[in-house]
């Protein structure tokens, strides 16, 4: 076990296929955690209840979202204490930044992102 004083979170917010949105709580979970919990959180994606794909293990949902759910969980037990994440551009530029707080710089990096992409 891997021990710190402080813990701050990079990487990119952008769409993510079932975890809603990339950046933010991954950098823990999967980011820097055990094969098991990365394997247990992905199985996440299942739905148990009728088999296939979790309804809400989607791309831009994270209300009701087990993924983002284990992982926001996760993270809440270390806690980190800041959280610097770039939003690129579809060239990949970096078109904002997400500072601050890491729950509250998270949120605002995501409702840019879905402000900006969403159709």
């Amino acid at each position: 076990m891997a021990e710190a004083d402080k813990v701050s979170l990079t990487g990119t917010i952008g769409y993510h296929y079932f975890a809603g949105f990339g950046g933010g709580r991954k950098s823990i979970l999967p980011g820097v955690a055990s094969f098991e919990s990365f394997v247990a959180t992905h199985l996440l994606v299942l739905d148990p209840e009728g088999g296939g794909r979790h309804p809400w293990a989607r791309t831009g949902v994270l209300q009701g979202n087990p993924l983002h759910e284990d992982m926001m969980e996760a993270a809440r037990l270390v806690p980190p204490k800041f959280l610097f994440n770039t939003i690129l551009s579809l060239d990949y530029g970096i078109l904002n930044l997400a500072v601050g707080h890491w729950e509250e710089a998270f949120s605002q990096g995501y409702d840019f992102v879905d402000r900006q992409f969403k159709d």
